[in-house]
C-alpha cells in the first residue's frame, strides 16, 4: 500500500480507501495525498472537503482511481 500512497503524492493522484476511524466507524473516502509520515498520510479529503491525517495503521485498503471512476474528475 505504501508505493501506491507514494505514487499517488508524486503524480497528484486521487485514491480511494477504506479507512477505520477510532471508533472503529468505516467509512470510504476520496483522498490526494499532501504527505507521508511515518504513522499517519496527510491528505487531502474531497468526502470532508479539507486536509486531514490518517492513521496508516486504520487505512484498511487503498486503491487508484480509475478513468471509470473519474480519474481527472
Amino acid at each position: 500500500m505504501s508505493d501506491l500512497m507514494v505514487r499517488a503524492k508524486e503524480e497528484k493522484a486521487k485514491i480511494e480507501i477504506i479507512y477505520m476511524s477510532g471508533q472503529g466507524t468505516l467509512t470510504q473516502r476520496m483522498i490526494r495525498v499532501i504527505a507521508i509520515r511515518d504513522t499517519y498520510i496527510l491528505a487531502y479529503c474531497f468526502n470532508r472537503k479539507e486536509v486531514r491525517a490518517f492513521h496508516t495503521e486504520n487505512i484498511l485498503s487503498a486503491f487508484p482511481i480509475t478513468n471509470s471512476r473519474g480519474v481527472g474528475a
